[in-house]
């Protein structure tokens, strides 16, 4: 689709949810034959879209964004934990020991000490570091949403401020979700000890957080997948919802959201599995454990882009079963057209430019042809 379609197409959209009837809406229940209909043009979509080339490009900056994601997750800790600082260190560590194969451990724990290192400070020092790491890391945010305005034909409208700040708030909401999986995954006495007990004393519960503690744990240890699944769900699903320069309704748990974060599951379990007991029959060593990283990084991306065109495609299907024309374009309203316009001017100014170029550039080129073609014949005549 050529920028100047997707400007029309963004103007169009606009223009048509102000000419509409509001209560004309997608239908609430999808048919057997309506679900089979997007999954099957979801695929179709995301090959024709090169779906696995723009996840190789998100993988980018996925790595790009990595190490200020992981500086921003332990400066968030570390701010929460502010009493607690060797907490932070310890919950890491007991959190590599936990997941990390045993000959990567080593290699694991020197980068969590480099990033607690770098969290530690004044409190100050904390918040403008928490800051420019969010800034850093949401450069993938910035390129993820480029992607849905792709998947649903639009062109960004919001001005260049509003975006950064909406793509910064995605940013923090994700970090801080990635702290919620984190600590729900490594719970345990010392980490309720350290973030309640403050509390505890204040009041004089200390009798009631330790029963509480001693009932809940155990309990915890049944339930913290499930809360993992969801959180990541929820935090997909924000991705999704707000990155793009289009306007729906939020669901926390679509069905696109639900099949990426199992597909994020699977990959990195197959990744664990590899680490563990394939990495030490490669040929390649260290290289081949990157290169495997990277690769799992690509097919995470892959299910996430996947999973957007999967919810714009059921949108889809839930607007055609409600009588809605949406087989060419999805009836979505922009978010903003702000800066569309002089988008529009800025492409038509271009194409006015070309013209002038043609025309002016072009009656020289044929002069220089005929004046060519006389050379030509008088040189035969001489002959």
């Amino acid at each position: 689709m050529s920028i100047h379609h997707k400007l029309e197409r963004t103007i169009a959209a606009e223009q048509q949810a102000l000419n509409d009837p509001q209560d004309r809406k997608p239908a609430k229940r999808l048919p057997g034959a309506a679900f089979k209909y997007a999954m099957i043009r979801s695929v179709k979509q995301f090959l024709i879209d090169k779906g696995t080339d723009r996840a190789a490009i998100l993988t980018y900056f996925a790595v790009l964004s990595l190490a200020p994601l992981l500086l921003a997750v332990f400066s968030i800790m570390t701010l929460f934990l502010a009493s607690a600082a060797d907490t932070v260190e310890n919950f890491a560590e007991d959190l590599v020991t936990q997941t990390v194969p045993a000959e990567y451990q080593e290699l694991a724990l020197n980068l969590v000490n480099t990033m607690t290192q770098s969290a530690s400070g004044g409190i100050i020092a904390l918040i403008v570091g928490t800051v420019v790491a969010l800034w850093s890391a949401s450069k993938y945010v910035q390129a993820f949403a480029r992607n849905m305005n792709e998947i649903y034909g639009v062109v960004e409208g919001r001005s260049k401020i509003k975006f950064y700040i909406t793509t910064l708030l995605i940013t923090l909401v994700m970090v801080i979700t990635v702290v919620a999986v984190l600590v729900s995954l490594a719970l345990n006495q010392t980490i309720t000890d350290a973030v309640f007990a403050p509390f505890a004393q204040v009041v004089g519960a200390e009798g009631v957080l330790s029963t509480l503690t001693n009932t809940f744990l155990p309990i915890w240890e049944w339930v913290k997948y499930p809360v993992v699944l969801i959180l990541l769900i929820i935090m997909i699903g924000v991705l999704y919802h707000f990155s793009g320069n289009v306007e729906r309704k939020f669901k926390p748990l679509s069905i696109g959201a639900i099949i990426a974060v199992l597909g994020i599951v699977l990959a990195g379990i197959a990744m664990i599995i590899y680490l563990t007991y394939f990495a030490s029959y490669s040929s390649y060593g260290a290289i081949g454990t990157l290169m495997a990283v990277l690769f799992v990084i690509w097919i995470f991306n892959i299910v996430i882009l996947l999973g957007a065109e999967i919810d714009v495609e059921i949108l889809r299907a839930r607007q055609l079963v409600a009588g809605m024309p949406a087989e060419e374009h999805v009836q979505v309203r922009p978010r903003s057209v702000a800066t569309v316009e002089k988008q529009v001017e800025k492409h038509a100014e271009s194409v006015e430019d070309g013209k002038v170029l043609r025309r002016s550039l072009s009656v020289i080129h044929r002069d220089d042809n005929e004046e060519q073609t006389t050379d030509n014949r008088t040189g035969s005549s001489t002959s």
